[in-house]
């Protein structure tokens, strides 16, 4: 059964497993004849979760009838939540699931009128049991043993107390009571067979697993905030822009409050236009006096990363301004009535933020090109040194070798007997 994947900005530290059983209603009409309400199911899905800290599962529960495509869908997410809930789902529209720390109401979408009451048992999994027991068998069904008896996986869970959950749910689902069934007792009978084989292994699993998940949100949480970091700095092109981003804040507080005024947006772009024509110049006066600084201290290394880094900061600052114009036109266009005043202004935000690319462009290009050069420049330096180097060393050695060699004293005996 297809569903929407759902996203959320902070990924949750628990992961919710909602259990929902129904029970069909008899009703009576006029003629006495029985009639049952269409049979209720329910299926269990899982989907990845993507957010600013990883990618976390969270699986939710989609409540299908048998007479249709009629769905209703319950997705909750509680620190901590009561045992069990009994509704009647007849014209639900909300249900409110209470925790020790905090309250929420989850609304219940209905598609078509039902007859029947729903229990709801909530089964709460962290991630480290969700990592140690993808080695753990499951049910015929598909399901994971601790879920089919209803535990909540901790590392100090103890096998008397699944047993003693165990003996609860044989009570309450033995088929000799209204609405026990044969088909759950082999199931819990079934996952509680594989919980006695495999609990102490999974404990041992959770417990190794657990360092390894605490690394790994550390590392998520690290690279959130320098992700953040860097978007702040590129989009400022690394320069402080202080001014401009509070007048970005404002503008987006007071423009989704009210329509501004057609000379609130005038000065808005006027003071943005000064304040980015500032920011270009310091960009270009910046990557100069790198360059500069570069060529002194003789390192290609250094030039070779200066560009890099100027590169990104200008693509990214670029972008920036483009939105920003976007928004600002956007802002601007969507007032309705257009007059002339109003379409030159647009035209200008455009051609502004035009001329603003090319102009870094056109700087970056002009200064990377001297980098390249001097950089060709220092190359061809260094070579011609170390050949003179090479050559005045041949010299020296050899003019070492001939004065020790004359001055020996055989080189004496032989020019003696040589002028005999």
């Amino acid at each position: 059964m297809p569903h929407t994947p759902l996203h959320r900005r902070r990924s949750p530290q628990h992961f919710l497993l909602l259990n929902v059983s129904f029970k069909p209603t008899i009703t009576q009409n006029k003629t006495r004849h029985h009639r049952m309400q269409p049979v209720v199911s329910s299926h269990l899905y899982t989907c990845d979760e993507t957010g600013a800290e990883g990618v976390s599962r969270l699986t939710f529960c989609i409540v299908s009838l048998g007479s249709g495509t009629h769905l209703y869908r319950l997705v909750a997410r509680l620190s901590s939540v009561s045992a069990s809930i009994d509704f009647p789902v007849v014209g639900l529209e909300r249900v409110e699931l209470r925790a020790p720390h905090r309250c929420r109401m989850h609304r219940f979408r209905r598609f078509a009128p039902v007859h029947a009451w729903g229990t709801v048992r909530c089964v709460f999994q962290s991630k480290e049991f969700l990592a140690a027991s993808k080695e753990l068998p499951t049910t015929p069904e598909g399901r994971n043993p601790y879920d089919v008896l209803e535990i909540t996986v901790t590392q100090t869970t103890t096998l008397d107390e699944v047993s003693k959950q165990f003996r609860s749910l044989v009570v309450k689902y033995h088929p000799d009571k209204p609405g026990g069934s044969t088909e759950k007792m082999a199931e819990m009978n079934l996952a509680y067979k594989i919980v006695k084989e495999n609990h102490n292994a999974v404990l041992r699993r959770m417990k190794e697993a657990e360092s390894t998940i605490k690394a790994n949100e550390a590392y998520r949480q690290h690279k959130h905030a320098r992700a953040s970091r860097d978007e702040d700095l590129g989009r400022s092109g690394g320069i402080n822009r202080r001014n401009a981003r509070a007048m970005r804040e404002a503008a987006e507080s007071t423009g989704s409050r009210r329509t501004r005024s057609l000379k609130e947006i005038e000065n808005q772009w006027a003071n943005y236009k000064n304040d980015t024509e500032a920011a270009v110049k310091s960009m270009c006066n910046r990557y100069e006096l790198a360059i500069q600084q570069g060529k002194f201290f003789r390192k290609s290394a250094t030039l070779n990363e200066i560009t890099v880094r100027e590169r990104w900061l200008r693509k990214s600052f670029v972008k920036g301004v483009w939105e920003d114009v976007h928004e600002l036109r956007g802002e601007l266009l969507r007032r309705g009535t257009r007059s002339a005043q109003q379409s030159e202004l647009a035209e200008e935000m455009v051609s502004f933020a035009s001329t603003t690319q090319r102009k870094l462009n056109e700087n970056f290009q002009q200064l990377t090109q001297e980098s390249v050069q001097l950089q060709s420049r220092m190359f061809v330096e260094r070579a011609f040194f170390i050949v003179c180097s090479v050559i005045l060393l041949v010299k020296v050695w050899r003019w070492f070798i001939g004065f020790t060699f004359n001055n020996t004293l055989t080189v004496r005996l032989k020019r003696g007997f040589l002028s005999q």
